[in-house]
């Protein structure tokens, strides 16, 4: 007899028996004693299976229609068998639980029904047997009188019985519920929608309107409700099957019976669901929040590990306009360049997509020394090779830069005599000046005319036999020549001249300024001419300031140094003073060619003079129309509308950048939106948008319109 009970109970915890039963439908059961309605859950997180009583726990009784209204559970599928009903709610099957078909008896009135299993010739009644006036009630067999008699309400969109959805939320767009069911439905009242989600991305959660007739059973939904009342808000419950969406991402969970211990908790878990609610700013999200389980009846949102603990739900259209479009490459018009120190090239670089959110480019050198970027704008300093970076979001390409020196070509050369007389034998140093003192290649080649009477080896002039002789140096396509004439050496057996000794020397020069990287040819004279030994012996008294050889002095760095030129007994000096280098100035750039701003606004000009190593770099300001605009140090002050130019000077080049000044609107305008707009600025001369429907986009405030009208956005 026991398990007939816990059969019994079974059966009628899950039983819908109404006023009158019309066929397999939806229904509503009603107890005629308590007026409490049935429903079917499981909030429990275990279950005694051995008590008698164990089934009962998913079967809940609940007075008052407004209790019932929204609650899935409370309606029960009623179908009819050849050996008796089976009743489902939620998914769960009254047969499949207990093994046996519920009895169910018509009463002489007509209009109520009893539930009831027999055993041996025994009936027992299912009941509300809580017969007190408390909301709800308790299922059992000891009900008496009325109290286990049941009212069978068929579940009608069009009648008092009918299925309502509560709101959960409401926000500046509706009321919004999240649903989930085991019946097909379809909407009822106008102005319900309903919605899946199918995308998650970004923080958002992307809806997509159901756009059958019927909703699918089995399948969670977001539903928007026409009012706050459940009785605007009616489903019509369809015996009909329809498609799922196979995209939607939304989950649910209800009583749906597997085995005898009832238990339909699921977890919640924080990582990877998501509650529907609202964010700080009144809008719909999926949120993460404190809960052990997930409520039945209800949708939550699936979601990858890692997600943001709010998910804003948005319409396609609202994804597509705030979604972030990440880079996904970059390209430079050019890998490798061959420029010569001072040149310049501007490298172009191409982001991917065309409609990235943050294209911005940031340039760098791999040494500024040799090579500088700014804006693509590649500047050579020095010979050496760089690589120039262009790097967008995660992404980089490179572009190597070889500099090569620049070739200052050879402009003339002199020599320290155009002749000299000599005997056969004797030796002269002939000293080569190669102008500029800059050029790339000073290399000189030697030659002589007659190598029988001389020969030469840089510039060691050297004498065999008496005769004539041209010497020449060679540099680049320049030569300078200097004529010798070879006397005889005389014989010995004439007579010895005596040795002439010298008696004093003296230079052409006694004191030389020059660069460092000049040189200078001092010349030496020897009184009497006629000096037997004319040796001169040349010094200098700090080699790493000037060096000289054979009275060819090159300037090492900056200092002083005292040349010395020593003939026998006598000397005689020079002091060369050796200046820095000077490097000019090779160019100038403002970050700004042209700017519009308002009178009364200032900016602030950032200039770059090239080579980074210029001697002086500093930087001259001016304005074409000081009444228009004024700058000092780059900073640019504007006083009335029109246009100057402000430049800026650094040696002998100048860059500019062009100001136009826009009068300050005296007084407010309210003007409509979409008349006539082409451009938008803030107050800050930020240009926000170019047409009207920018305009529309725009938050209520202050802009200046088409550049002369300041107005003040309305609302419609």
């Amino acid at each position: 007899m026991k398990k007939l009970l816990i059969a019994l109970l079974l059966s009628i915890c899950i039983l819908p028996l109404s006023a009158k039963l019309e066929g397999n439908g939806y229904y509503r059961i009603q107890n005629v004693g308590s007026e409490r309605y049935i429903t079917v859950r499981d909030n429990r997180g275990s279950i005694d299976i051995a008590s008698t009583s164990a089934d009962l726990g998913a079967v809940e009784l609940y007075k008052n229609f407004s209790n019932v209204v929204s609650d899935p559970s409370s309606i029960l599928y009623v179908h009819e068998t050849s050996a008796g009903f089976k009743f489902y709610a939620q998914g769960t099957d009254t047969y499949e639980i207990i093994g046996y078909y519920l009895k169910v008896s018509l009463n002489k009135d007509g209009n109520t029904y009893k539930a009831f299993q027999s055993n041996d010739y025994l009936k027992m009644y299912l009941g509300d047997v809580e017969m007190s006036s408390v909301v709800d009630g308790v299922l059992g067999t000891n009900a008496k009188g009325t109290y286990r008699d049941w009212y069978v309400h068929p579940v009608k969109a069009d009648a008092d019985n009918y299925f309502g959805i509560t709101p959960e939320f409401q926000t500046k767009d509706g009321y919004y519920a999240s649903f989930y069911a085991s019946f097909p439905f379809s909407m009822y009242s106008a102005g319900m929608k309903a919605y899946y989600i199918y995308k998650v991305d970004q923080g958002m959660a992307v809806y997509k309107e159901f756009s059958g007739e019927v909703l699918p059973s089995a399948t969670p939904m977001l539903i928007k409700c026409a009012t706050n009342n459940p009785a605007t808000n009616k489903l019509d419950i369809v015996d009909k099957s329809t498609t799922a969406p196979k995209d939607n991402l939304l989950g649910g969970v209800y009583f749906c019976n597997r085995t005898k211990a009832h238990r339909n908790l699921t977890a919640y878990d924080a990582n990877t669901m998501r509650v529907l609610g609202l964010n700080a700013a009144g809008e719909l999200v999926f949120k993460k929040v404190s809960l052990d389980y997930l409520p039945a009846n209800k949708a939550y949102l699936k979601v990858p590990a890692g997600s943001p603990d709010e998910i804003k739900v948005v319409s396609p259209e609202e994804y597509e306009a705030n979604k972030v479009i990440p880079v996904s490459g970059i390209k430079l018009n050019k890998s490798a360049i061959e420029l010569t120190e001072g040149e310049t090239f501007q490298l172009e670089a191409s982001v991917s997509p065309d409609n990235a959110t943050d294209k911005t480019i940031t340039w760098s050198s791999s040494d500024n020394s040799i090579a500088s970027v700014s804006n693509g704008l590649v500047s050579t300093l020095k010979a050496g090779t760089a690589v120039i970076t262009a790097k967008a979001g995660d992404f980089s390409a490179n572009c190597t830069i070889t500099v090569k020196a620049k070739v200052i070509p050879v402009s003339g050369i002199t020599l320290n005599k155009s002749s000299v007389e000599l005997t056969e034998g004797e030796t002269f140093q002939l000293v080569a000046s190669v102008s500029p003192d800059n050029a790339t290649d000073k290399t000189i080649t030697w030659s002589s005319s007659d190598n029988s009477i001389a020969t030469v080896s840089e510039g060691l002039v050297s004498t065999w036999k008496a005769g004539e002789v041209v010497v020449s140096a060679k540099a680049s396509e320049h030569t300078a020549t200097c004529t010798f004439i070879v006397k005889a050496k005389q014989s010995q057996d004439q007579p010895d001249t005596p040795d002439v000794p010298v008696n004093g020397i003296t230079l052409d020069k006694t004191e030389v300024e020059l660069t460092e990287g000049e040189s200078v040819t001092l010349v030496a004279t020897i009184t009497p001419a006629d000096a037997t030994d004319k040796t001169i012996t040349w010094s200098s008294s700090d080699e790493s300031v000037a060096s000289v050889v054979n009275g060819a002095v090159s300037c090492l760095k900056v200092g002083e140094a005292v040349i010395t030129a020593k003939a026998g007994e006598f000397m005689a000096t020079c002091k060369i003073i050796v200046k820095a280098k000077v490097i000019p100035v090779g160019g100038i750039t403002l970050d700004k060619t042209e700017v519009e701003l308002t009178e009364g606004e200032s900016l602030r000009l950032v200039a770059t003079v090239t080579p980074d190593n210029a001697t002086d770099k500093s930087i001259v300001w001016s304005s074409s129309d000081e009444r228009i605009a004024t700058v000092v140090d780059g900073i640019v002050t504007t006083l009335k509308a029109g246009e100057a130019i402000i430049t800026a000077q650094s040696g002998n080049c100048t860059a500019t950048c062009k100001i136009i000044v826009k009068a300050k609107p005296d007084a407010l305008e309210v003007v409509e939106m979409n008349t006539g707009i082409t451009a938008i600025y803030t107050l800050q001369g930020v240009k926000v948008g170019t047409c009207e429907e920018d305009f529309d986009r725009l938050p209520e405030g202050l802009y200046i319109i088409n550049g002369q009208k300041l107005v003040k956005k309305i609302a419609r």
